[in-house]
């Protein structure tokens, strides 16, 4: 798979808090290390969508509760193919 870890303007990783293998698990920046909480697998779909999973879990990053909205928080779930776990990059 295409494993990287995702780093924010900061600098920072995206971490799942506590390698936390549980769903809902938030996702936090933190300070980035070798950690597998922080490596991600990057699945490509046919439409043109990715979604990432934890190298640590299995799980995808997800939008909690598929939210919408500014300021929706980011979590892993299990992974399901929903829009809220398919993201693009531009």
């Amino acid at each position: 798979p295409n494993t990287k870890q995702l780093k924010t303007q900061y600098g920072r990783c995206l971490d799942v808090l506590y390698s936390s293998k549980d769903d809902m698990a938030q996702v936090i920046q933190y300070d980035c290390h070798a950690g597998d909480n922080q490596k991600w697998d990057i699945r490509e779909h046919d439409d043109k969508t990715i979604s990432f999973i934890s190298k640590n879990s299995g799980k995808c990053l997800d939008l909690l509760y598929s939210g919408k909205e500014n300021g929706t928080q980011v979590q892993q779930y299990s992974c399901n193919g929903t829009a809220a776990q398919k993201f693009t990059i531009s």
